[in-house]
């Protein structure tokens, strides 16, 4: 297989707490896509995580953990009906390594999240040192870990200090970009307090736009050159375009996971003002989360009826009709580190409105891909979507300018550069360690 150009090939050692077949979203999906497209550039890519009978034994499918690391990624709860087909496909040489099915493990649903995520650390370490040292006695040792989240913080710590072995650490969402810089209770500094040990260890720490790599640098005091910013990627294969915006029906799409920070129930106020502007609007939100009876009594509340339809949990294979049916789709976040729903939806030519948030403001360009509103503002997310409704040129104009911009985050992309940190990391390690610093309480970190 092919490599990439001056990146040697290197033995890549991944840990994540999701994998295919157990998906939640937006966190297995990028580490299965990135996995996979590392391999065909020509690296050996094993990647440690659960199993779908050790996660259907903690108790993390479908667990409302509303404002918690482990809701922080993920359109919706549970296995992945699609991943099955991928993982025959195109994940066909990762190898991917599960700890024992009887290996003791708090269940998350006793309401011990300290206990499940330690004692799920402690597995992923015993099986990731165990591969470590049996690639080392084959005379084929790893060459650098990385380290999905903090929820494998401690395996990885375990594990890099165990194999001495280079950490890259991606946090895909920080503890408190999510509660807007605030960590509400104990449980919240407590995953601030466990980001900012696993950034410590870590020689980089790759996350997905500025914004969040500004952020991430002011939260756990980094230097610049510790933090790396590699945008999430796309298959554009898996996200075919569909027809001209012109022949759709007035249907407003959001999909995500349902809870507070998604900005849905912004959406939701909205329709009302679309309903007598645009006649026969319609809205599909897709999804689940701790958040949907809120929604739904919401919607009820204000007495939308048959103009909104909660679709439920979709695959792939659903996402992508219901994005290539959309007049327009909605990214309403009130925090965002990037939002790998606007690249999809963007890929099947779908029109964005999203929020001046995060990395959702990074990829509006301007304006140029995508219409981008003040969040948490009904009014300035129904006028956005007005105009996208009611203007087909704009709609037009923003759908082929996000569709060429998609291009550029292909996943073949997005492993080239994560493999050039990679090689960098292992040809310059560095030591780490020291304490992060402790975040005053009742304050704002991000103002």
């Amino acid at each position: 297989m092919p490599r990439v150009r001056d990146t040697p090939m290197l033995r890549i050692l991944m840990l994540s707490w999701e994998y295919p077949p157990v998906v939640h979203g937006g966190l297995g999906r990028h580490v299965a896509a990135l996995a996979a497209a590392l391999v065909e550039l020509g690296h050996e890519v094993t990647v440690v995580a659960p199993g779908a009978t050790g996660l259907n034994g903690t108790g993390l499918n479908g667990t409302a953990l509303n404002g918690t690391g482990l809701n922080g990624t993920g359109l919706n709860g549970g296995p992945d009906a699609d991943a099955d087909a991928r993982a025959d496909s195109g994940m066909a040489h990762v190898t991917v390594l599960h700890p024992d099915p009887v290996d003791p493990i708090v269940p998350l649903a006793v309401g011990d999240l300290h206990g499940h995520v330690a004692t799920l650390g402690a597995a992923l370490a015993r099986t990731a040192l165990q591969a470590g040292n049996d690639a080392a006695a084959a005379g084929r040792p790893f060459d650098v870990l990385s380290a999905h989240d903090w929820v494998v913080a401690q395996a990885a710590v375990t594990v890099s200090t165990g194999l001495r072995l280079p950490l890259v650490a991606t946090l895909h969402a920080t503890e408190a970009g999510r509660h807007q810089g605030w960590l509400p209770g104990d449980l919240s500094r407590s995953i601030h307090a466990t980001e900012g040990w696993l950034t410590a260890a870590a020689t980089r720490t790759v996350v997905c736009s500025e914004s969040m790599r500004r952020d991430v640098q002011r939260l756990f005091a980094l230097s610049h050159d510790r933090v790396e910013v590699v945008p999430n990627g796309v298959d554009l294969a898996r996200w075919p375009s569909g027809p001209a915006v012109s022949a759709r029906e007035p249907l407003v799409v959001f999909a995500g996971r349902l809870e507070y920070e998604k900005g849905v129930q912004v959406l939701l106020r909205t329709v009302a003002r679309l309903r007598r502007r645009v006649p026969g609007v319609r809205v599909v939100i897709a999804g689940t989360g701790t958040y949907e009876a809120e929604l739904r009594t919401l919607a009820t509340k204000l007495r939308l009826g048959r103009a909104v339809r909660f679709a439920g949990r979709l695959g792939d294979d659903g996402l992508a009709d219901l994005y290539r049916s959309a007049a327009a789709v909605a990214v309403p976040s009130i925090y965002e580190p990037f939002g790998l729903v606007a690249l999809e939806a963007a890929a099947c030519g779908a029109p964005l409105v999203v929020t001046e948030t995060g990395g959702l403001a990074e990829f509006a360009d301007g304006g140029r891909t995508a219409l981008a509103v003040a969040p948490d503002d009904v009014a300035a997310l129904a006028d956005g979507l007005t105009s996208v409704l009611l203007d087909p040129d704009l709609a037009d104009k923003l759908a082929t300018s996000a569709r060429e911009a998609v291009d550029a985050h292909g996943w073949r992309s997005v492993a080239h550069r994560t493999a050039e940190i990679y090689a960098e990391v292992v040809a310059h390690p560095q030591a780490t360690r020291f304490s992060p610093p402790l975040p005053p309480k009742d304050a704002n970190l991000l103002r």
